[in-house]
């Protein structure tokens, strides 16, 4: 089996017909012919793949959606073809041209950077991935790229991921968007802003903020001052090392372009997770659909005049896209924009790909057509005269507040079933959220204190910037020591480096989250969590020893080291002379056994 490198080639392009690839036969591959009212539901099974009954209501919804002749063909990739695996390159980390060891198929057409590979490795076994080079992401999604000229063109500053976690989306934002812009990436749901932090610091770029707020507190800087719990000068922000604007200079808006990838009901992603297909009603296709109008128009505010605002989904039904749409033009005056203002033969490349416009201008990714899962992606235009802040706007926002208090009640339908699955299902729980406090933070996470107030004392998104200029050296470390280094366990670097040979990392685990900080280990901390004095300093051990009694090296660098591999940064350990202690956040480590 020959192996292809992962390799960047600006407009590069898949040599086959995305659409031709997976579509032909399709339409006899599927055992009920869609909208079939036979039956309440419509089960499948294909040859290697899951047993899947699709309800008829979802098969009605298709078909309105996409039309007769493409539904059986997408009902035939749902239930019949194994979903794509694809990776994402940090071209800032891995530079165009420079090879990578992946089996790949080909380059995701829409995206240059994106790649499809052969089989799925084990991603958590490799490094690289915690060094931010790569970001596993799902290829329709890619179609973000897109969006590269327009946010150069128009010189786009400040940009806003609204609906943000893991991070997919932000981190492709980061990679596009003009060097001088900045990206606030807000997740409303605190228990998943935890991952959000992780993937946007190994992505590397300190242009980018975390925020944690519901859409509506938005639109009111002082309103957000007072909710967010955040005081200047706050234990919680190291000072001059986070990435969080604090006191007057907060900044909430109005912003030059916004994301909104917007919790929907799922219907994409049934081929990737079958059991998810339980989860789905038409009632929660209405649930859903009214919460994304309510967050759209909490956010419309916030969107400076001109400003545009992308809105995606990874459903198909028309309900949660292009009504959705059709509403944003009728009641804020939203304009469709057409990519075509920069890609001219787009028309023909979407029909390379497989892409359908919809009838209100969206694009509309359809498994069995593209080589990619169900995404739905549309961009817009406030108009440049308005007041972005104009009462009739606000008022429709509260009315849709008070909506929205019905799809809370005890017979409401349960989505937390989807919820981990899509990652966006269930984002706005507005009776969840509305009374709590939310606190906006950078990368490291606010409630985890700094262990020492010396401006000397690095922190772990330093060391994982795409482009290092701190102080402390860096050391390389090969695959077993990197992967012991990231499950926090114990090992000795390598004899052949004389600069650091035969020194000893310390596993210092089963500490208290409390107790610790990303890029920190609190002096004194023994390994099951208890207090311990620790009165060595650094120079002051028995010369000439390590702790295993083997000889110190004459050159060994005392004090903080960055640890790489490959060159990319993965975090920072300190070397006491007689050991090397591991300040791998202990939330991040690698839980996988290693052999």
């Amino acid at each position: 089996m020959s192996r292809n490198k992962c390799r960047n080639k600006a407009g590069n392009r898949t040599s086959n017909n995305a659409g031709n690839r997976t579509s032909n036969n399709a339409g006899n591959r599927s055992r009920n012919k869609v909208g079939d009212k036979s039956r309440r539901n419509t089960s499948y099974k294909e040859s290697g793949s899951h047993s899947i009954s699709l309800p008829e209501k979802f098969l009605l919804m298709l078909a309105d959606a996409a039309g007769e002749e493409r539904a059986q063909i997408i009902v035939s990739a749902i239930t019949g073809t194994p979903p794509e695996i694809s990776v994402r390159l940090n071209r800032e980390k891995v530079p165009a041209g420079q090879e990578y060891e992946f089996e790949t198929l080909d380059m995701v057409p829409w995206c240059k950077d994106g790649c499809y590979l052969k089989e799925r490795p084990d991603f958590t076994l490799d490094p690289l991935l915690h060094a931010g080079a790569y970001y596993v992401q799902e290829p329709s999604s890619m179609f973000i790229a897109m969006l590269e000229p327009l946010l150069k063109r128009f010189e786009i500053k400040t940009i806003l991921d609204l609906c943000a976690a893991p991070g997919g989306k932000s981190t492709h934002l980061a990679s596009i968007m003009p060097e001088s812009a900045v990206l606030w990436s807000n997740e409303v749901i605190r228990s998943r802003v935890g991952i959000l932090a992780e993937n946007i610091t190994k992505w590397g770029n300190p242009n980018v903020k975390i925020l944690n707020l519901d859409p509506s507190q938005f639109g009111n800087r002082k309103e957000v001052q007072q909710r967010s719990g955040l005081r200047k000068n706050s234990s919680q922000f190291p000072s001059g090392k986070d990435n969080l604007h604090t006191g007057q200079n907060d900044y909430w808006g109005p912003f030059d372009f916004i994301l909104v990838d917007a919790p929907c009901s799922g219907e994409g992603m049934f081929r990737k997770d079958p059991a998810s297909v339980a989860g789905w009603s038409e009632e929660l296709v209405q649930t859903c659909a009214a919460r994304q109008k309510r967050i759209l128009s909490d956010i419309w505010p916030s969107l400076a005049p001109g400003g545009f605002l992308a809105y995606s989904t990874c459903t198909f039904n028309k309900y949660e896209n292009d009504l959705n749409i059709t509403w944003l033009k009728t009641e804020f005056g939203a304009r469709l924009f057409s990519l075509e203002e920069f890609y001219s033969d787009l028309p023909s490349l979407l029909n390379d790909w497989g892409v359908v416009r919809s009838p209100e201008g969206g694009y509309q990714f359809f498994p069995g057509l593209v080589r990619g899962e169900g995404f739905y992606f549309a961009l817009l235009r406030k108009p440049s005269a308005e007041n972005h802040y104009k009462a009739e706007v606000l008022q429709k926002s509260e009315k849709l507040h008070a909506a929205s208090k019905t799809f809370n009640t005890p017979n409401a339908p349960n989505i937390s079933n989807i919820s981990n699955t899509h990652n966006i299902s269930n984002t706005h729980n507005i009776s969840n959220t509305s009374n709590t406090p939310n606190t906006p933070y950078g990368p490291n996470t606010p409630k985890i204190p700094k262990t020492s107030k010396t401006a000397n004392t690095p922190e772990h998104c330093e060391a994982q910037y795409a482009d290092y200029k701190g102080p402390w050296p860096s050391v390389e470390l090969s695959k077993d020591e990197a992967l012991k280094y990231l499950s926090r366990e114990s090992f000795r670097l390598d004899d052949a480096r004389p600069d650091i040979a035969r020194l000893d990392i310390a596993r210092p685990c089963s500490i208290k989250p409390d107790s610790i900080k990303p890029g920190g280990v609190k002096s004194g901390t023994t390994e099951h969590g208890s207090e311990k004095p620790d009165t060595t300093e650094p120079g002051s051990e028995k010369p000439g020893t390590t702790e295993s009694g083997g000889d110190k090296p004459e050159n060994a660098p005392l004090g903080y080291i960055r640890l790489t591999y490959k060159g990319l940064g993965l975090g920072f350990a300190k070397n006491l002379g007689v050991r090397i202690n591991n300040l791998y956040p202990v939330s991040w480590r690698i839980r996988k056994p290693l052999r």
